[in-house]
């Protein structure tokens, strides 16, 4: 959501845009523009403008988002407008989502409740491998690497854990606590350290900000960075 009268509003939009890719993959994305109702404003180039921002991010993130919207509205109690549209909007995107009307397997309810049990077990590095999870969705009735890849997609899409089944390198790196990865790429941001200078931070750094992480996952949590 951003503020139709913000010209610069499309440069916050990319931030989070990119923040969104690093958190989830293969969602809706709806982009919505208020105070449609401001004199200030020409509904042609209101038009034009979410025109462009569809164009520019169907382009930029095919890949993580199949679906990206755009709709203006305003929210004000005297002049609202296009609420009614926004809502028809939501509503056909989610109806048209494969999984909408899909019983969920029991095997599927089981995999979550395992997959929670390991980030307890887990909680300093709440990772697995592949191997890993497929042995785990093999435990609980998963017979097949596609149908844990199916149950973990879910999840993933669920917020229950972080999986990126389209990263060659990523998709050995199943995070089970959500948290812990923005606990993770937090320390980045910190004030507690003085390693960032000038708003750069240099490869040889992360070394000692990630130093209470293993060595042997520093270049996957550097490539997530860039993922």
């Amino acid at each position: 959501m951003f503020n139709l009268l913000d010209s610069t509003a499309e440069e916050t939009l990319d931030f989070w845009m990119n923040s969104l890719k690093a958190r989830v993959r293969q969602c809706p994305i709806v982009i919505v523009g208020t105070h449609l109702d401001d004199k200030a404003l020409n509904a042609a180039d209101v038009d034009q403008r979410l025109a462009a921002i569809k164009s520019r991010f169907t382009v930029k993130f095919s890949r993580a988002f199949p679906v990206i919207e755009c709709l203006a509205v305003s929210c004000s109690p005297s002049k609202p407008m296009n609420i009614a549209e926004l809502r028809s909007a939501i509503e056909t995107i989610i109806s048209a989502q494969k999984h909408i009307g899909v019983q969920v397997p029991h095997s599927y309810l089981l995999m979550e409740d395992y997959l929670k049990e390991q980030a307890k077990v887990k909680e300093m590095l709440p990772l697995l491998t592949e191997n890993e999870l497929l042995a785990i969705g093999h435990t609980v009735g998963l017979k097949t690497k596609q149908e844990v890849i199916s149950c973990t997609r879910l999840l993933h899409q669920a917020g229950a854990i972080v999986y990126f089944d389209d990263d060659a390198m990523l998709k050995d790196f199943v995070v089970l606590n959500p948290q812990w990865l923005t606990n993770m790429m937090s320390t980045l941001f910190t004030t507690k350290h003085r390693w960032v200078k000038n708003g750069i931070l240099t490869y040889s750094s992360l070394g000692q900000i990630w130093r209470s992480f293993p060595t042997d996952i520093h270049a996957t949590l550097l490539h997530l960075l860039a993922a």
